[in-house]
C-alpha cells in the first residue's frame, strides 16, 4: 500500500514538474534571450543617442563662451565660478555617457561606483550653480540667456528641473527603466542652458528656445513608447514636470512682481 500510495503521488506530481520544466525552457530559450539582448541593446544605442545629441547641443550653445573661448578672444573673460560651474555640467554628461556604456558594456559594477561619484557631483552643481547664477545676472551680456531678469527665472527653472529629475532617478536606482529614464530627462532640461545660447535666429524668444528644446524630447519619448508600445510613466510625468517649470518660469519671468524681485536679488 505504501508503494503504491508513493507511486501514486509521484503520478501527481509529475504535471508540476512537467510544467516547471517548460517553464524552465522557456526562460533559458535562446531566442527568448536573444530576444532580450536585442532589446536592450536598442535601448542602450538610443540612451547613448541621446546623450551624444545633448553633448553637441551644450557645445553647440557654449562653444565661443566656453568651451573654445581662446579662439575667441573679444568675449568676455570668465569668472572663476563660471569655469567651475561650466566644468561640474561638462563633468556631469561626460558621466552620463560614461554610465550609459558600461551598462552597455555589462560593467554594472562600474556602473554603480561610478554613481557613487554622481551623487557627490549633482550635490557639487547645487551648491556652485546658485551663487554663479548671481555673478552671471551681475555681469549681464552674453553670461545670460537674454534680459537679464528674465534669463534669471528661466535659469533659475532650469537648475531647479534638472535638480529634482536627477535627484529622482538616483532615488530610483534600483529601477532601471525608470532611473534611465529620469536621467536622461534631467539631462534635456540642463541642454536649454545650451540650447538658448546657439546663435541662430530663430531662437529669438523663450518660447522658440522651449519649443527646439523639448522637440528632442519629445522624439525620444515617441520613439521609446513605439518601440515598447506603451508610454512609459518616467517619460510622462517627467516631460510633464519639465514642461509644466518651463510654462510657469515663462510667465513668472515676465510679472511685475518677479522683475522688482530679481532687482533686488541681482541689486
Amino acid at each position: 500500500m505504501a508503494d503504491s500510495a508513493s507511486a501514486f503521488g509521484n503520478r501527481f506530481q509529475a504535471p508540476n514538474s512537467v510544467f516547471e520544466d517548460m517553464s524552465n525552457a522557456f526562460t533559458q530559450s535562446p531566442i527568448l534571450n536573444g530576444h532580450i539582448l536585442v532589446r536592450r541593446k536598442t535601448a542602450h544605442r538610443q540612451h547613448l543617442a541621446t546623450a551624444i545629441v545633448i553633448a553637441l547641443v551644450v557645445i553647440a550653445g557654449f562653444w565661443r563662451s566656453y568651451y573654445f573661448k581662446a579662439l575667441y578672444p573679444t568675449q568676455e573673460p570668465l569668472t572663476l565660478l563660471v569655469h567651475i560651474h561650466g566644468a561640474l555640467m561638462s563633468a556631469w554628461i561626460v558621466l552620463l555617457i560614461a554610465q550609459i556604456l558600461l551598462v552597455a558594456a555589462g560593467r554594472t559594477d562600474l556602473h554603480r561606483r561610478a554613481g557613487r561619484f554622481g551623487i557627490g557631483l549633482l550635490a557639487a552643481i547645487a551648491a556652485v550653480a546658485i551663487p554663479t547664477m548671481l555673478a552671471a545676472a551681475r555681469l549681464g551680456g552674453n553670461h545670460m540667456p537674454g534680459p537679464v531678469y528674465p534669463g534669471l527665472a528661466l535659469v533659475i527653472g532650469l537648475l531647479f528641473s534638472f535638480l529634482a529629475l536627477a535627484t529622482a532617478g538616483l532615488l530610483l536606482v534600483r529601477r532601471p527603466d525608470f532611473h534611465q529614464r529620469l536621467m536622461i530627462v534631467a539631462a534635456i532640461a540642463a541642454m536649454e542652458a545650451g540650447t538658448s545660447r546657439i546663435p541662430l535666429a530663430v531662437f529669438d524668444s523663450l518660447l522658440s528656445i522651449h519649443v527646439a528644446n523639448d522637440s528632442i524630447l519629445l522624439l525620444v519619448v515617441v520613439y521609446d513608447t513605439v518601440r515598447h508600445r506603451r508610454l512609459h510613466p518616467a517619460f510622462l510625468w517627467g516631460a510633464v514636470f519639465l514642461v509644466g517649470m518651463q510654462t510657469l518660469t515663462a510667465w513668472v519671468s515676465g510679472t511685475g512682481i518677479w522683475l522688482r524681485l530679481a532687482h533686488q536679488i541681482v541689486g
